[in-house]
């Protein structure tokens, strides 16, 4: 797959990756715009890929939304791959009252809460 270097996307792996600071965005609307641009919020799937968002970040640790939401009250990534890697620490991630849930490097917040986003498209999405 090649990435539209000039728009912003990298590659890693066989994915490209867009890291977006221009606006703060609450979870849902951050996620409409990764579709429109044919990808999604990223769902982080192994060590690697963890590894490289967090490098992506760099030395300022951006509030990054990343897909991962509550389903029913469990943590589901959007892409619906599984969710048995994470770099949460015990007991996390954890919906207190409700009040976590959207995913966030790393952790989980209110949905509503503006932050920056980090997209992906991977080899295997196809934009309708």
């Amino acid at each position: 797959m090649a990435c539209d270097l000039t728009n912003g996307w990298v590659p890693f792996g066989s994915n490209c990756y867009k890291l977006n600071t221009q606006t703060r965005k609450s979870w849902s609307a951050a996620r409409h715009d990764c579709v429109q641009e044919g990808g999604d919020l990223v769902s982080i799937t192994s060590e690697e890929e963890n590894t490289y968002v967090a490098e992506a970040m760099g030395p300022t640790h951006l509030d990054l939304w990343i897909g991962l939401s509550t389903l029913d009250g469990v943590f589901k990534w959007v892409d619906k791959t599984d969710t048995t890697f994470s770099n949460y620490g015990p007991g996390w991630p954890r919906n207190t009252e409700g009040s976590w849930d959207c995913g966030q490097i790393f952790t989980g917040r209110s949905c509503s809460i503006l932050m920056f986003l980090i997209l992906v498209h991977r080899s295997s999405q196809h934009v309708l």
